[in-house]
């Protein structure tokens, strides 16, 4: 789903295969929630069977009383991340964020050098329509790997499996998170021994005897 930063719905035609909404500020509001419920989450295929788990950031459109009704007909468990916690429990933030604005980025800087550009009688550049930002965005997404995406849930903890099988997932780094050659060098010439009464230590004494609280699939909003 795309957010345009514009008042009212200009008069052009887009491409189909993305939702897109419009708002002053470029923000999600309801109006663009409910969209979203409708247009994406309840489009899904196979969610009129299964139980499904919704985590959310604290943001206030995404919480309201009238968005309920609309998460009710679509047999959703929601789960709100506290402020504060975006950056260790939401997907978007911990895995996907900066992958996507780099694809971004590239697309700017090729359409800098190869686009299709309008000036101005003063010799100013237009900026790109919102045909071109859309394309953009489509092809910078669609670079984002599908095995990114699933290990990014697994990477906050929230549709990990319950035997323990990829509990180290959390812990492992992705390629953009090393600072450069020399920081990879730097952690690998470090000593990581642990004191042996810390290493004997049990991270999990015993898994849960019920899995009612486990949902599958898990979904995360992308809003």
């Amino acid at each position: 789903m795309i957010i345009f930063k514009r008042r009212r719905r200009p008069d052009v035609k887009l491409p189909r295969g993305v939702v897109v909404h419009f708002h002053r500020n470029g923000w999600v509001d309801e109006d663009g929630v409910r969209l979203w419920i409708d247009s994406i989450w309840g489009k899904r295929s196979g969610h009129v069977n299964n139980e499904n788990l919704l985590v959310r950031d604290a943001f206030r459109s995404h919480t309201t009383e009238s968005i309920k009704p609309h998460l009710k007909e679509c047999k959703v468990q929601t789960v709100v991340i506290p402020g504060g916690l975006a950056s260790v429990l939401q997907p978007l933030d911990v895995s996907l964020n900066k992958p996507l604005k780099d694809h971004l980025h590239e697309e700017w800087n090729q359409w800098m050098k190869n686009g299709h550009k309008l000036y101005t009688r003063s010799g100013y550049m237009w900026p790109p329509t919102l045909e071109t930002l859309y394309q953009f965005v489509v092809t910078a997404w669609s670079k984002i790997k599908v095995e990114t995406i699933i290990k990014s849930f697994k990477k906050c903890c929230i549709s990990n499996m319950v035997d323990g099988t990829v509990d180290d997932v959390p812990w492992e780094r992705e390629a953009h998170e090393l600072d450069s050659d020399s920081s990879m060098e730097q952690l690998a010439g470090e000593d990581h021994t642990f004191p042996q009464d810390v290493a004997d230590l049990p991270i999990l004494e015993k898994l849960p005897e019920s899995s009612s609280e486990v949902f599958s699939p898990c979904y995360h909003s992308t809003t």
